[in-house]
């Protein structure tokens, strides 16, 4: 087993990273230094020396260290050190050693951090002077160093470049036993190495987004791990708990590891596999990822032995046979399992069942829509753990902002302040057009939304900034679909009259024959001839509709969209469009008549929506007094005997917002869990008397109508 020796060297305020790289190098250890055959050994002054006597107590630190290691790591942030008799401190003086060791023999790695957190008011700056001072001398001297900003920032960085560093070693070292005659091949140790291909495919997007500081945007460049939502409460316990990605599956369990994840069509499913196979190849163990698609109607045991050896030639640069290795240290992912032994669900207990006899560790994802289609049938899942992929929330969606925001410029050159506005910019752009749940909270979504408004490219004049991000976000699921661009205004139009049709009939979906006679309708009227299932197939293929034995719109946004632009585009030309946005105006209490009127304002600048809005406005709640906030506070005001004085205390912003983040996330989620629950105002038709509504119904469209002139007015 190789050994590399590790030096750690830095000034008394980095205890915390000095305790991450304990952490980092003990990890390395247990995973990939078992499977790789080496160790990594850490030497601090705190565990490897004892008391004695020297110059002073740095001598005696440096004779007793020696310099018997192959990486020395150094790390700083506001405090430069006391002083020695030979250096201006302990860590430059450590640091002089290890560099007069790499000029004159040149095998030693020199590693240097520093930490670019903002430095409290109260530190010495003469010392955060000597830091900088450091800094730029050992540029000179041609050492490249990393920032962090935090210490999980600098452990993940550490980590990384450990690993890095020894696998180039290791590698060296056997082409030196390669090229050698007489060397012992058994010395010479296979390190698995995923292909240069695979690693470009790992780090790819399905989605087509490009950014302006990048040639090319990478997954890792954005990558946030989603929260997941466990499933398994009927079995269990009756509490929903709320788990992050990162977390679950950074333990490895000995008796095995076993999940399935479904989600969203486009809930970034196989990013979350990408991502999975990196992490598990970083614990040490051997990955193998498969499409759904890869397992055909043959589903024997030697058959899917071929299909993983496949895998593995197409995956490592020296392919293994699994007969060499541990079997329990393999994990197979499979992404988009609803779509194995092409798509019939019956065949998936055996399939599993295959599976589980030979491997501990499978993860699967799918369709939201894969467990419920077994649930009268034998449990292909039974022995896994069941949960649904979230949508981010606050948290999550201000981190992937700010991933966006910083994404090409190094953090020495970044502005925090401007990064800051830039980001709460964004994130009030985000909350307006997702709205109450309009469009789904998911990276697609949002990464759509930041590109779309960082081109600044507003193609339809008639149109809101906002509308125009819906339209953005559409045309993004039809060019994945559609070939020929001159065919989207087709479907365009196609989709605008099936969701007026929907309202009308006042249905979310519709059967199969439903659809046909639709179908049969559109073509006559429009004099064209089409195949349904073509239109369908592309339909399902853009994930705007779903398709199975029903037909209904995957998401409300995109129904909202399309009913909206039905009325913008007719509203001018028909008086019954003007009659129905009048009613739905009047019942903006039930919140699909409040959203299409939002959507249509997006999407249509006709006076007559305003007009109708502030005419409804002025009529609300017509027994009730203005309220001067005068009178109406005199009692609260007398409560009040001394104004308690204000304390401005010095906070870290960065922590703070990551609270008030947290808070909003925690807010959401139960306002969520109460939108879910269906309110009496859902079943509230067009034609109903709104005479008969109570109070609360009045209250809710009031604030509703408000809301909507709100938007309205800060759009025009």
């Amino acid at each position: 087993m190789k050994l590399f020796k590790i030096f750690l060297a830095s000034p008394g305020d980095t205890e915390p990273e000095r305790l991450a790289a304990e952490a980092a190098v003990d990890e390395i250890n247990k995973s990939i230094g078992s499977r790789d055959n080496f160790r990594l050994e850490l030497l601090k002054w705190e565990s490897d020396t004892y008391p004695s006597v020297g110059e002073d107590g740095q001598d005696v630190i440096n004779r007793q260290i020696g310099n018997d290691y192959q990486i020395f790591i150094g790390i700083m942030w506001k405090k430069f050190g006391s002083p020695t008799r030979r250096s201006g401190s302990g860590t430059e003086e450590e640091f002089r050693l290890a560099y007069t060791k790499y000029t004159k023999e040149g095998d030693i790695q020199i590693m240097f951090y520093f930490n670019s957190s903002p430095i409290p008011q109260d530190s010495d700056l003469i010392q955060a002077q000597k830091v900088k001072d450091f800094r730029r001398e050992i540029e000179g001297l041609g050492a490249y160093h990393k920032t962090f900003d935090s210490t999980s920032d600098f452990e993940k960085k550490l980590r990384m470049d450990l690993v890095r560093y020894v696998k180039d070693a290791l590698r060296e070292e056997n082409k030196i036993i390669e090229l050698v005659p007489d060397a012992k091949k058994n010395n010479l140790h296979v390190i698995p190495e995923i292909k240069d291909s695979f690693k470009e495919f790992l780090n790819s997007f399905e989605a087509i987004f490009a950014h302006s500081k990048v040639d090319k945007l990478q997954l890792e460049d954005i990558y946030i791990p989603p929260d997941l939502k466990d499933l398994n409460n009927g079995k269990k316990s009756t509490i929903s708990k709320i788990e992050n990605l990162d977390d679950l599956t950074s333990a490895i369990d000995v008796e095995g590891i076993k999940f399935v994840f479904v989600g969203h069509d486009l809930a970034g499913k196989s990013a979350n596999c990408k991502y999975l196979f990196q992490k598990y190849f970083e614990l040490g163990l051997y990955p193998v990822l498969i499409n759904g698609t890869d397992f055909g109607s043959n589903i024997r045991h030697e058959v899917i032995q071929n299909i993983i050896n496949n895998k593995i030639s197409e995956q490592y640069e020296t392919s293994f046979q699994l007969s060499e290795i541990d079997i329990t240290r393999v994990i197979i992912i499979i992404d988009d399992f609803h779509k194995s032994t092409k798509g019939k669900n019956k065949y998936w207990p055996v399939l599993m069942n295959n599976l589980e006899k030979v491997y501990s560790n499978i993860i699967i994802t799918g369709n939201a829509l894969m467990i419920i289609e077994n649930l009268n049938k034998q449990d292909p899942f039974k022995n896994f753990k069941l949960y649904a992929i979230l949508e981010f929330g606050p948290k999550f969606r201000y981190d992937l902002v700010n991933k966006w925001n910083t994404i090409g410029v190094e953090s020495r050159f970044q502005d925090h302040n401007e990064i800051l506005r830039k980001n709460d910019a964004c994130i009030s752009y985000i909350k307006s057009i997702i709205g109450k749940n309009y469009v789904p909270s998911y990276p697609f979504y949002l990464l759509s939304i930041l590109q779309a408004l960082e081109s600044g490219n507003i193609q339809n004049p008639n149109y809101s900034i906002h509308g125009f991000y819906y339209e953005v976000l559409i045309n993004e699921c039809f060019n994945k679909a559609i070939k020929d661009r001159k065919e989207i205004s087709l479907y365009y139009n196609y989709l605008t009259q099936f969701c007026f049709f929907l309202f009308e009939q006042g249905v979310k979906d519709v059967s199969l024959d439903e659809f046909d006679a639709f179908h049969k309708m559109y073509c006559e009227k429009h004099d064209l001839v089409y195949r349904k299932d073509v239109i369908l197939e592309t339909f399902d293929a853009a994930k705007l509709l779903y398709v199975n034995s029903r037909v209904y719109i995957n998401e409300k946004y995109v129904y909202y969209f399309f009913v909206a632009k039905y009325i913008a585009n007719e509203i001018a030309n028909k008086r019954e469009i003007k009659e129905l946005v009048t009613k739905m105006c009047l019942r903006l209490f039930r919140d699909e008549y409040a959203s299409i009127i939002m959507f249509v304002t997006h999407l249509s600048k006709d006076n007559f929506i305003i007009s109708e809005l502030i005419k409804i406005a002025n009529s609300l709640l017509p027994e009730a007094d203005v309220a001067q906030l005068q009178d109406e506070i005199k009692e609260i005001n007398e409560l009040v005997e001394k104004i308690p004085q204000q304390v401005l205390e010095i906070v870290n912003v960065d922590k703070q917002r990551s609270a008030d983040l947290q808070e909003q996330e925690e807010n959401e989620r139960l306002e969520m869990e109460l939108d879910e629950e269906e309110t009496d105002y859902d079943s509230f038709s067009l034609e109903d008397d709104i005479s008969t509504i109570d109070f609360l119904a009045k209250i809710t469209g009031a604030l509703k109508t408000i809301d909507i002139l709100g938007q309205v007015a800060k759009k025009h």
